[in-house]
């Protein structure tokens, strides 16, 4: 449990990079280590279809993103052009006559 105001961090990494991350931890009031057993090959299998499918999502997230700044940039013009033809019609033209 953490108090409101504090944080915390969770790293999992392997067994022989703990000394390496607690020294980059340097204002941790407390440091709890626990030793996790996993299957190597099931890790294993995991990160490759991670790493396959990330690639896939990646690409559709930046689609997604690509497609919303489009609308987005839309409305913004559809908007700054009702503006302008507010701002720059005055009312009717009088009529000419000759």
């Amino acid at each position: 449990m953490l108090d409101e105001g504090h944080s915390g961090l969770v790293v999992v990494a392997a067994s022989d990079l703990g000394d390496r991350v607690e020294r980059h931890i340097k204002r941790a009031r407390k440091v709890t280590t626990k030793q996790l057993k996993a299957d190597e090959k099931v890790v294993e299998r995991d990160i490759e279809e991670a790493t396959s499918a990330s690639g896939q999502t990646q690409q559709q997230q930046v689609m997604a993103e690509s497609e919303a700044a489009v609308r987005e940039a839309e409305a913004e013009a559809a908007e700054a052009e009702r503006a302008a033809e507010q701002y720059s019609t005055t009312g009717p033209r009088p009529a000419t006559t000759w």
